[in-house]
């Protein structure tokens, strides 16, 4: 299910990749998926950021996802870009880096969160996730490279 999406991500420049290892089910971070959402932005300048805890060479990309309202961080002075990724956060940040579209109501039972809510409908009405089963998307679930990847192809295909 992630050949093709991974293919894209390498042709697009959204990922490097050291030699011929793409590490398919290694963990993705929030300062990873930083990265990637800015690269295939384009890699956009914005102001800096108000976080204190990202490391200099993740400074332009959460200053961007910050300035465009992608994120707002985990607190108000830190953006934890070492913790993991869960998949209600990056359709979080895709929904955002769309414009907060509006969508009907998703199909899924495990998702409780007032904040994950109109996130997870926009993407499963745009078939950027098809959940982990009909009625179950996993928002906690941290996600994969390889997951990362194919909803961000799925978020270009939809834009592009």
């Amino acid at each position: 299910y992630y050949t093709e999406p991974v293919s894209w991500a390498i042709s697009q420049g959204v990922i490097n990749v050291s030699g011929s290892y793409f590490v398919p089910d290694k963990p993705v971070t929030r300062g990873d998926a930083a990265m990637y959402l800015w690269n295939m932005a384009g890699q956009p300048d914005a102001p800096q950021h108000p976080f204190n805890d990202v490391p200099a060479a993740l400074n332009a990309a959460v200053s961007w996802m910050a300035n465009t309202g992608i994120t707002t961080g985990t607190s108000t002075t830190t953006y934890s870009p070492d913790s993991v990724l869960t998949r209600a956060q990056l359709v979080t940040f895709l929904w955002r880096l769309a414009g907060q579209p509006t969508a009907p109501e998703h199909p899924f039972e495990d998702v409780h969160e007032p904040w994950q809510q109109q996130a997870v409908s926009w993407a499963a009405f745009t078939g950027i996730t098809t959940g982990t089963s009909d009625t179950t998307f996993h928002p906690d679930s941290v996600l994969t490279r390889a997951h990362t990847v194919t909803f961000l192809r799925r978020y270009d295909h939809q834009n592009h």
